[in-house]
């Protein structure tokens, strides 16, 4: 099953596997997203990748309870309600507690101001850069 992203496993591929990918994939979208981060912020933080390894096979729970949620509010808002104290507000609580631990001001870089135009530039240079993989049949 596919579901916001994730992709099924074959019974025969191990967990190991799929947390080096989801990390792969978190490294990846941390230095795709820094450039754009830095100059709207002004900082980054050095444990973002960490939060979003943490918090990847939890969102998307979060998203399906809360669609439920709101699918039961159209039947019975108490119903709902109890739905989501006991889905989804724990795993809320997940994403709040990683989001403290890992966003100390201890783990922040602060990023002088830069021109706009500079990330033309450093995207320019990494669409350049990309290449695709080729995956075999």
């Amino acid at each position: 099953v596919a579901f916001f992203g994730l992709v099924s496993y074959q019974p025969e591929e191990r967990w190991q596997d799929r947390v080096v990918q989801e990390a792969r994939s978190c490294g990846i979208a941390f230095l795709a997203t820094l450039p754009l981060i830095a100059y709207h912020q002004g900082y980054f933080g050095l444990t973002s990748p960490l939060a979003n390894l943490l918090l990847v096979f939890v969102l998307p729970w979060v998203l399906l309870g809360s669609f439920v949620g709101f699918a039961l509010s159209l039947i019975s808002l108490p119903l709902a309600a109890a739905w989501m104290q006991a889905v989804v507000e724990p795993l809320l609580g997940w994403v709040q507690a990683v989001l403290k631990w890992t966003g100390i001001p201890e783990a922040q870089v602060a990023i002088p101001a830069f021109s706009g135009y500079l990330l033309l530039m450093v995207y320019g240079l990494a669409l350049l850069a990309w290449r695709r993989k080729r995956v075999e049949a």
